[in-house]
Formats: C-alpha cells, structure tokens, sequence
C-alpha cells in the first residue's frame, strides 16, 4: 500500500509505444496527405450522412436481433428504406399529371362515344 494514498511521483516520463507505431504513424501520415484530406471531405459529404440518418431516423441506434445474419438483415432493411425514400425524392411527377391529362382526354372523347353523351365522368 502507498503512503498518502498514491503512488510515488517518478523522476522521469514514461513513452509506451506499440508494436503497431510505425502503422500508426502511416495512418496518420495518409491522412494528413492532401490526398487524405479529400477522402476526408468526400467521405464527410457522402457516406457518413447517411449513417448518421440510419441512427438518427431509422432505428440503427441499437439492433434488437440476434447474430450478425440477423443484423445484417435489418441493416439491409434500413439501407433499403432509406435509398427508396431517397428515390422517391427525385423521381419525376411528369407521369401523374399525363395520366391525369390521359383522363381528362379520354372522358372527353367517350361522351360522343358511349350512349349519346349520357355517362359523366367526375375528375
């Protein structure tokens, strides 16, 4: 047991290096590279956004599944409802409003058609 509740001071520092220090140091050399550092930004714009929304929106916080099967399941049901709600955003509304000019065409040129006029179409 120490005295007064610590141990004694040392006169000198203490370095610990790893076995892995010279990985650690390419690591860090290859980030702080120019090459690293647009990786970096690339990565910051496209991959971890959508981590953070698959935790923030999704329920990625915590997976309540057993084994890495079960997992890797709901990653993949989150990863597809997020690429489907992405898709839906940029598809093009083009398609409802010609279906809609479609209808509207259509019960125009059926009045002459169909019993002398006598149907009605309600839009």
């Amino acid at each position: 047991m120490f005295p007064r509740g610590g141990p004694p001071p040392r006169q000198c520092r203490q370095i610990t290096r790893t076995a892995y220090d010279a990985h650690y140091r390419r690591a860090l050399e290859r980030q702080q590279s120019r090459w690293g550092q647009r990786m970096k930004r690339l990565r910051q714009r496209t991959v971890e956004p959508v981590l953070g929304s698959l935790v923030e929106y999704y329920g990625m916080r915590k997976v309540n599944v057993r084994g890495k099967a079960g997992a890797h399941k709901v990653m993949l049901m989150a990863a597809v409802a997020f690429n489907l709600k992405k898709y839906m955003r940029f598809t093009s509304h083009t398609a409802v409003s010609q279906a809609m000019a479609l209808r509207v065409e259509w019960s125009l040129t059926s009045q002459d058609t169909l019993l002398g006029g006598s149907w009605f179409f309600y839009n």
